[in-house]
C-alpha cells in the first residue's frame, strides 16, 4: 500500500502483486486475499484498467467482508474512487461515506 499510495512505482508495486498471488494458497480465504484484491484494485485504476479495478474492488468487498473488515472498507474506497471518476461524484462522495462508517462499525 505504500508503494502504491506514496510513490506511485507501479514497476514494483506489480512485482510485490505477482509474488503475492504465486503465495497465496486459493483456499482457504483469508484476510490477505482481500488485502491482495484492495490493492490489485488500486493498482489496476492507477493503470488506467478501471473495469478490471472495479471486479477487483468488488472482491476486496465480498472477501473482506468475511475476513477482514479494513480490507473491505479499502475496496469499498477504491470502488467509491471508481464511481467518481465515471463522473457520478454526488454517489461516488456517498459511497465514500459509507465506506467510513462501515470501517468506524467495527
Amino acid at each position: 500500500m505504500h508503494l502504491l499510495f506514496d510513490t506511485e512505482l507501479m514497476a514494483p508495486v506489480r512485482g510485490w502483486l505477482r509474488r503475492a498471488e504465486r503465495l497465496l494458497d486459493p483456499a482457504p480465504v483469508t484476510g490477505a486475499h482481500a488485502w491482495f484484491a484492495a490493492v490489485r484494485a488500486f493498482e489496476r485504476c492507477l493503470g488506467g484498467d478501471l473495469e478490471a479495478a472495479r471486479d477487483w474492488a468488488e472482491r476486496a468487498i465480498e472477501t473482506g467482508s468475511h475476513t477482514d473488515p479494513a480490507a473491505a472498507a479499502i475496496g469499498r474506497v477504491a470502488q467509491a474512487r471508481l464511481v467518481i471518476l465515471d463522473g457520478e461524484v454526488e454517489r461516488g462522495l456517498e459511497l465514500l461515506g459509507d465506506a467510513g462508517t462501515a470501517s468506524s462499525d467495527r
